[in-house]
């Protein structure tokens, strides 16, 4: 389901395929995106604890093993394929189908190039002195690296693996929870639109605490898939076909009911606990960086400094940037203000 936006090119959609890889990626890094501050975890729904629950104690232990190679956060390359599935509104029988029929080494090509940092050019052909030369520039923890490597010496057995734990998952235990999931990301998608036709996409990029959806037409298409599985949390994957955003469903009204409150002030002093996040905005401060280059200055991965952001860009002390198709990072110096002055009053009042 599609409504296009005329005024800027946004689209706002519900997918159940799109849900499918949510879950997915919720399964394995679910600890990690269950907000960290007390009052926000009042918002995340008490049924995703129970589909997790489910799936590890139904799901074979091999499988579960699969899902995590495919979809952890550090290299969550299974998620590759979300740009064909909402090029091509596939169902999840479309998308099971056109994996099978897929070449393996044109999923491996697809795989690699997501894994690969931004600035680092994609490649076009398969060979072991291109694959070495690319990784050997990214900022992939080592293991994500060598599996890589593993895929391209077996790219068959790649594709058998990450078709074989896609079918598991979905007949044991999604499909039972298919019309209940459409249902919800049905009702979500109608108060998803009311937010946006009521207040433009101001409040959008408040949730998202980014300006990332633009004003104008310059920019590629932005695709707003609201989400169970993110619940509290939102998932962006940017490329060149345009900015796709999975936007939990309880995510706005985490954000629009903490305006800045006593509990607020002590969820950020928290976050600011934490030396490396004084640091990123040090060196925010000095000038936007991409999530990357973070990375790189800091000596982290990718994961951990996006773990890191995601922190800092919740309590707001961080904003997210969309710029030529890519996505930066600069301090929110207002809102550090805004929250130090809170802190004030309340110390000293």
């Amino acid at each position: 389901m599609v409504n296009n936006h005329a005024a800027i090119p946004l689209n706002t959609s519900s997918s159940i395929t799109v849900e499918l890889l949510a879950a997915l990626f919720r399964l394995t890094n679910h600890d990690q995106l269950v907000p960290q501050h007390p009052s926000m975890q009042l918002h995340q729904d008490n049924q995703l604890n129970q589909y997790i629950q489910e799936a590890q104690l139904k799901l074979p232990k091999d499988t579960l093993e699969q899902i995590q190679l495919f979809f952890h956060q550090d290299n969550s390359c299974g998620t590759s394929v979300l740009p064909t599935i909402i090029r091509n509104n596939m169902t999840i029988e479309n998308l099971f189908q056109w994996i099978e029929q897929m070449p393996s080494n044109e999923l491996f090509l697809q795989f690699l190039n997501y894994s690969l940092d931004p600035e680092i050019s994609t490649i076009s052909e398969l060979t072991t002195s291109n694959i070495l030369e690319r990784l050997e520039q990214t900022t992939l923890p080592e293991k994500d690296r060598w599996k890589m490597l593993y895929f391209f010496a077996d790219p068959d057995r790649m594709k058998s693996k990450y078709l074989e734990l896609l079918n598991i998952f979905y007949n044991i235990v999604f499909k039972f929870w298919e019309d209940e999931l459409t249902a919800r990301l049905e009702q979500s998608l109608l108060r998803l639109r009311q937010m946006i036709q009521e207040n433009g996409v101001k409040q959008l990029n408040k949730a998202l605490r980014t300006d990332i959806v633009p004003n104008t037409m310059n920019d590629l298409p932005i695709h707003v898939f609201p989400s169970y599985f993110m619940n509290t949390a939102a998932f962006i994957y940017d490329n060149e076909e345009g900015f796709i955003c999975l936007l939990g469903i309880n995510r706005l009204d985490m954000i629009s009911k903490h305006d800045i409150t006593h509990q607020q002030i002590g969820d950020s002093l928290k976050v600011l606990s934490d030396e490396k996040r004084i640091h990123i905005i040090q060196l925010l401060n000095r000038a936007p960086r991409y999530g990357h280059e973070l990375a790189k200055e800091l000596n982290l991965t990718n994961s951990t400094i996006s773990h890191h952001l995601n922190s800092l860009t919740t309590t707001g002390f961080v904003k997210a940037i969309r710029q030529e198709n890519k996505v930066y990072y600069h301090t929110d110096k207002e809102r550090i203000a805004e929250i130090l002055q809170n802190l004030t009053q309340l110390l000293t009042e």
